[in-house]
């Protein structure tokens, strides 16, 4: 049983995908697997996880027909032994010392996730200072439940979806069965779930990813309709998590609705007129209680603010 497993997904990535996988191949910690599941490239990236398959018997490569990157981490994880699991992203880069330093604490302190921060760069001119992952210096280094720091987090708006911030305990996710929705923006659904129902998260005073700002990713892609929808599909979800839940997990529930919908309200202001009714509609028939309270804060906000 490897360390730590680590799962990439890979999609046309081939200009940025050599330097992801020489941060990985090249950590520290040398009891890993490395899971690469090649969700349907056209490019060249195939030959190159291939190139680096045949230099290290630790990478095991997959390949399927495209469908999406949470089918691909699913794929990844269900091929996993290792006590832990790490979600790598093709086109960036992870430091040398990150999993074994990451390891060896949630080793010692029996975790089931650690996370720590993260630093953004970009070659095309982004602005790297609207993505901000820096969040534990302004934590106390002690263990947490999940819902713990879940609400200091969201109070110091330092909550982050993002797969690649943090570490999980293997047993944890199959206790839980947690995986990967089927859905644009899969990762806000899997992170608020794992951390509302983890016993033990701690966490590193360190910024070991770097991120890649790139023009034709998720993030950095203009507001639409099929992404408003994911966010819909997500608050059901949430929705229906909270049901016979204790009053703490449906009070962050809640929290995490109004977090949403509150950040489409104002994505919605990108897309057309007609599609922007259609959005507040869905937003509305989601979460009525939320979306009105939402609402009221924008016009209050605009008022006095």
């Amino acid at each position: 049983m490897p360390e730590i497993s680590i799962i990439i997904p890979v999609y046309n990535t081939e200009e940025y995908l050599t330097d992801a996988l020489n941060s990985i191949i090249n950590q520290t910690l040398k009891d890993i697997e490395i899971i690469i599941i090649d969700d349907g490239s056209t490019d060249d990236s195939p030959q190159i996880i291939e190139q680096f398959k045949n230099t290290d018997t630790r990478i095991k490569s997959f390949r399927q027909q495209n469908a999406g990157q949470a089918s691909a981490r699913n794929a990844g994880l269900a091929q996993a032994v290792g006590k832990y699991i790490y979600f790598m992203d093709s086109d960036d880069i992870l430091s040398l010392n990150a999993m074994d330093d990451c390891f060896r604490k949630a080793s010692e302190q029996k975790l089931d996730i650690l996370f720590f921060d993260a630093v953004s760069f970009s070659d095309e001119g982004y602005n790297t200072q609207l993505y901000n992952y820096i969040r534990c210096n302004k934590l106390i280094d002690k263990v947490y439940s999940g819902t713990e720091i879940a609400d200091i987090l969201l109070c110091n708006e330092g909550f982050r979806v993002a797969p690649w911030l943090q570490i999980y305990n293997r047993e944890f996710l199959l206790t839980h069965s947690l995986k990967y929705e089927h859905t644009t923006h899969e990762d806000e659904l899997f992170t608020i779930l794992a951390f509302l129902q983890a016993n033990r998260v701690g966490f590193i005073n360190q910024t070991y990813f770097h991120r890649r700002l790139r023009s034709d990713s998720v993030v950095t892609s203009h507001f639409n309709m099929k992404k408003l929808k994911a966010y819909c599909f997500i608050i059901t979800e949430l929705k229906r998590f909270s049901q016979n839940k204790d009053y703490e997990t449906k009070k962050l529930c809640k929290q995490f609705i109004g977090r949403i919908i509150y950040g489409v309200i104002f994505k919605i202001r990108e897309l057309c007129f007609r599609d922007r009714i259609s959005g507040l509609r869905l937003l509305a028939s989601a979460s009525p209680k939320i979306f009105s309270k939402s609402i009221l804060k924008i016009i209050s906000s605009k008022i006095y603010g």
